[in-house]
């Protein structure tokens, strides 16, 4: 009798409880009955669908990021570019956050890259940012930018169109090498530092504008530029750097500026077409074999007229 009892409280406890939980089920529920609107689903085979049946309810697709970044400051530096459009335009902010920097590599061997808009926040682009991007061939680098890093677009072999924004003032080690395609470049005014290398070996290169804010043109700037056939230094510039324009063998004519004061060893070596060169200022200091195999006897001849003398 007393274990019987006990099972019958038991039941009478669970019992219990069911009541319970049905009515609260009810009256939770009961704000629902009868309008659907608040409630537009119903469950087939374990799958959710709409009330007129209309199918089965999905979450909007959530879009990759095209970026790795990290922030400091308040501002994002972009580190690695994550898709694989051929067109982009930088962002000028992400999250609510300035991009202000393309960071080392980002862009690295991105060979499906046919076009690049940097814009608005971006002040500098970092060494090796867009290097190697064999199907880049039309670059645009914003007013904000004011630094271009070492290799930035080094062996970019498509590049035929490059626009430098007006406030760049430097210009890193062969930040252009290598880009065969590239056929005209206009260095801004604003440009100070022109690096090492700069636009060495850019073989179909046949007009370049050097800015008048540029005091020194470095070592190798434009070596083996083959299609170049005429440069003009202004007058702001002071010093022609190491084999500058060493073997632009198609280079005939040649204006020396004002303000240069030292033409350095080899600077016009090897320019072979190289028939007319004129300064128009001072008499400058000139290392070993500046115009050496140019076309003789006329380039010698046209600078040796000038004072020039060779040590």
């Amino acid at each position: 009798m007393i274990r019987l009892f006990k099972v019958y409280g038991l039941m009478s406890k669970v019992y219990g409880l069911s009541m319970v939980y049905g009515l609260w089920s009810m009256v939770s529920l009961h704000p629902l009955i009868g309008h659907a609107e608040l409630f537009p689903f119903t469950t087939n085979s374990g799958a959710m669908t709409g009330s007129n049946g209309s199918g089965v309810i999905t979450a909007p697709p959530v879009e990759p990021p095209k970026y790795a970044y990290t922030t400091s400051d308040g501002a994002i530096t972009l580190t690695k570019y994550l898709a694989e459009d051929g067109v982009v335009t930088i962002p000028a902010t992400i999250d609510g956050l300035p991009v202000t920097a393309i960071g080392a590599g980002a862009f690295l061997n991105c060979t499906r890259l046919s076009r690049v808009t940097i814009g608005n926040n971006v002040v500098s682009i970092s060494s090796n940012a867009f290097a190697n991007c064999s199907g880049l061939f039309n670059v645009t680098i914003g007013d904000s930018v004011l630094s271009i890093g070492d290799w930035a677009f080094h062996s970019c072999s498509s590049l035929t169109s490059l626009t430098i924004g007006k406030n760049v003032a430097s210009i890193g080690e062969v930040a252009f090498a290598h880009c065969k395609s590239l056929t005209r470049v206009v260095i801004p005014d604003s440009v100070r530092h022109l690096g090492i290398g700069a636009f060495s070996t850019c073989s179909g290169l046949t007009s370049v504008t050097i800015g008048s804010g540029v005091t020194h043109i470095s070592h190798w700037a434009f070596n083996h530029c083959t299609g170049l056939t005429r440069v003009t230094i202004p007058d702001s510039v002071t010093s022609v750097g190491y084999k500058a324009f060493l073997d632009c063998t198609s280079l005939s004519s040649v204006s020396i500026g004002s303000g240069v004061k030292t033409i350095g060893n080899f600077a016009f070596s090897g320019c072979a077409s190289l028939t007319s060169v004129t300064y128009n200022g001072a008499i400058p200091k000139l290392g070993m074999l500046v115009f050496y195999n140019a076309r003789q006897p006329l380039a010698n001849a046209t600078a040796l007229a000038n004072g020039w003398r060779e040590s």
